[in-house]
């Protein structure tokens, strides 16, 4: 075999392991990062203001008013306008989105009743990757919807204030949007009440928001802190999100229906202990890509029958896990990714779908795992490679080797 043979046979090799942690992040991501174009709908405000396809929207200069009940779904393309629904509702059949928006800036929506669409009211960015900025919602009622409100990714500096969000499949879901503004709203009886995601790699910096306790899951206050330390969440939160704290005690609350029950985004040092936590997507994620996770500790919690995984972690340090019951998740009990220096010990960790404890990702090492007790589960406790990566390193072993083998048939010809 020639000189030339090998070094192409190990270009090839090269490639195939360079895109490798490409299909890693890949694999994290839940954003196709293309803006969407302009759904399909019923009714338009386009970038001149001018109303098409109802009579029921009357306009004054830049004030919008319905004047009665609309069944169908609505694009706004202009900015700087009041969309006053003077409680009267817009209808859907079940799909569109009920109002859309895309890359716009100064709009508000009030006094509307939205019910009946997958998504009742979306945010989303356009070509340049900026999303909506200082829209405001205020006073609506948002119900029977697959997705409440979606936020998509880039809108900023928006004010949500005094909205009931209620019987969605999703809330209010944040997707790594920062520096909005959250007041009295009420989430009640959504599958999910209030989602913020955690599956695409980002800063710390896209979770910085000012949401109070003045927001409410199912009538329980959210705790939504952003630079705090040395502080207890006080007794009777339903919704834990803590973003660059460090020194926090969570302690013997009851958290469910919500994208996580306890968030940690690049946190430190703080104690998750004696809660119980289900039926939510994540039990607890410790979400720190950029920034880390350095020395929480988990202990003593029911985390049961969430969606996703029991312990979700990407990118921590040191975090101990110890004496919880981690039962009937529909993903993984305990999954880390790209976290070093756990410790996994006296948990009881069954009926979970997948794995019980999966270490994985290129720099999850010298974790110890001991004295827990495990059952019902499909695996023991290995750090595995995923099937899709065994596939690809085999490939391109059968790849190389024809290479090989045609390079000697040439070689035996030429004889």
């Amino acid at each position: 075999m020639n000189k030339k043979s090998i070094l192409v046979a190990m270009f090839i090799l090269f490639l195939i392991f360079s895109i490798i942690p490409e299909i890693f992040l890949i694999k994290f991501a839940s954003t196709n990062f293309l803006p969407a174009p302009i759904p399909e709908h019923t009714i338009e405000i386009n970038a001149n203001g001018e109303i098409s396809g109802t009579d029921k929207i009357q306009r004054n200069a830049n004030i919008y008013t319905f004047t009665g009940d609309i069944v169908g779904s609505i694009v706004i393309l202009c900015n700087g306008i009041v969309f006053d629904g003077a409680g009267y509702t817009l209808l859907g059949n079940g799909n569109r989105t009920g109002i859309w928006l895309q890359a716009i800036t100064g709009v508000t929506i009030k006094n509307l009743h939205i019910r009946n669409f997958t998504h009742g009211i979306e945010f989303t960015y356009g070509m340049s990757t900026e999303g909506c900025s200082d829209i405001t919602l205020s006073g609506n009622t948002i119900t029977n919807n697959e997705h409440g409100i979606t936020v998509w990714l880039f809108s900023s500096n928006n004010q949500f204030l005094d909205n009931i969000i209620a019987n969605n499949t999703f809330g209010i879901t944040l997707n790594h949007s920062p520096n909005n503004f959250f007041r009295n709203n009420q989430l009640v009886n959504n599958k999910y009440n209030f989602r913020v995601s955690s599956e695409t790699g980002v800063q710390m910096t896209y979770f910085i928001n000012d949401i109070d306790d003045s927001n409410t899951v199912d009538g329980k206050p959210i705790i939504y802190w952003v630079n705090e330390h040395d502080k207890n969440v006080p007794s009777g939160t339903g919704f834990v999100v803590l973003v660059n704290c460090r020194n926090i005690t969570v302690q013997n609350l009851s958290l469910t229906n919500n994208s996580q029950g306890i968030l940690l985004v690049a946190t430190n040092n703080s104690l998750i202990e004696k809660n119980y936590i289900a039926n939510n997507n994540f039990g607890i994620a410790l979400f720190a890509p950029y920034e880390q996770c350095v020395g929480n500790s988990i202990i003593g919690n029911n985390i049961t029958s969430n969606s996703k995984d029991g312990i979700n972690s990407w990118n921590s340090e040191k975090t101990v896990v110890t004496q919880n019951r981690i039962t009937n998740n529909q993903e993984i009990g305990i999954n880390f990714y790209d976290s070093r220096g756990a410790v996994i010990s006296e948990n009881i960790i069954s009926g979970n779908k997948e794995d019980q404890i999966k270490f994985w990702g290129g720099d999850s090492n010298d974790n110890t795992v001991l004295d827990n007790q495990i059952e019902n589960n499909q695996d023991n406790t290995i750090p595995e490679f995923p099937s899709w990566i065994i596939l690809i390193v085999g490939l391109s072993i059968v790849l190389i080797l024809s290479i090989i083998y045609r390079q000697r048939i040439k070689e035996e010809r030429k004889k």
